[in-house]
């Protein structure tokens, strides 16, 4: 069924816009209930249908332990309230008046992938059971490629020219964004590079969440949003990423490439070609979204970080919680040994 709870279409994604969120807007919600809303309840808290200022989009799921979430959490990179950063406090008010008066039902309210830098839900409490990276790059400052150029270490300047110039003195190569004309072949493309590179491991490969992919590339095509880049040697494509542009921000969103040219950093070529043009296109800044890849840091100017929440309704969402926080211990132990594990080998 269709996501038709909260204000209109328009009104959403102006409001997602205003918060600077991609993943805020009606279409990205609008599409992830379309493959993942199959028995869960909407319940979309608004301030004002004719004239919202704060739209929370939450689901409830599960029957045993009924959890309330935003919508979009999974495929999403970041999430919270679909309002400007001035309204944030009604936000906490609206989630508060709902949560009190047993308008949202249950054990455990789960506000996933949220900046930790912009803490609206602490009057709520709640304890955080996860949290990662989100690395960006600030364009902003810089008003030419040279600059920007100029601002980055010695040795990744040096490698962004000498890559690009090396690859290009060797074939014909071309740079390509995806149209309405060629939309369905490139998302094929984009499917068959990101499984090689990825040996076919990977939960973009899985059905529903392709599907949902596709769906939404569809869709921010229609919207001016999508930014389906390949690049070609010889007119075959050799690496991909699927971009989207939305309220001044560039979202690097999936990568893929063929492993045989892996020797000829055509990835790290296509990520300089990208980057420059969301500078040149006079976006602030791109985002790398969650993850600690070596690639990410190595272009990333900062790295603030998205945490999850999650604040205990009843007795039943206290054990939950309590099992999170301690699977979460037992991560970070395991990571603290790999690390040193590691550490000596390096040192070698």
């Amino acid at each position: 069924m269709p996501l038709t709870a909260g204000p209109s279409p328009a009104a959403w994604n102006r409001l997602a816009h205003d918060a600077g969120n991609l993943f805020a807007t009606h279409t990205w919600a609008s599409c992830w209930w379309d493959f993942y809303g199959d028995g869960a309840q909407a319940d979309v808290l608004c301030d004002d249908l004719a004239d919202p200022t704060v739209v929370l989009p939450l689901v409830v799921t599960g029957r045993v332990l009924r959890q309330a979430r935003f919508i979009g959490h999974g495929p999403a990179d970041q999430l919270g309230p679909v309002c400007a950063p001035e309204h944030r406090p009604r936000a906490q008010a609206l989630l508060r008046e709902a949560l009190e008066g047993g308008r949202v039902r249950a054990d455990v309210v789960l506000l996933q992938d949220m900046p930790l830098d912009e803490p609206w839900w602490q009057p709520l409490g709640g304890r955080q059971v996860s949290s990662e990276v989100s690395p960006v790059v600030d364009l902003v400052e810089h008003d030419d490629w040279e600059s920007f150029l100029a601002s980055r270490s010695r040795n990744l300047r040096a490698q962004m020219r000498r890559k690009t110039a090396k690859l290009e003195g060797a074939h014909d190569v071309t740079y390509r964004l995806a149209t309405t004309e060629t939309i369905e072949a490139d998302l094929a493309t984009l499917f068959d590079l990101h499984a090689r590179r990825w040996e076919g491991e990977s939960p973009l490969l899985d059905e529903r969440q392709g599907g949902f992919t596709a769906a939404f590339a569809r869709a921010a095509l229609a919207q001016g949003w999508l930014r389906l880049w390949f690049l070609e040697i010889a007119g075959r494509p050799v690496a991909t990423a699927l971009v989207f542009e939305f309220a001044g921000a560039s979202y690097c969103y999936q990568l893929g490439r063929d492993p045989d040219h892996d020797h000829e950093s055509v990835g790290f070529v296509l990520m300089v070609r990208i980057i420059r043009a969301a500078l040149e296109s006079g976006l602030r800044e791109f985002r790398f979204l969650r993850g600690d890849e070596g690639y990410k840091g190595r272009f990333a100017t900062r790295e603030p970080m998205i945490e999850s929440i999650a604040h205990a309704r009843t007795a039943r969402g206290r054990v939950a919680v309590r099992a999170a926080l301690v699977r979460r211990h037992h991560r970070e132990v395991a990571a603290e040994e790999r690390a040193a594990v590691s550490e000596p080998a390096a040192a070698r």
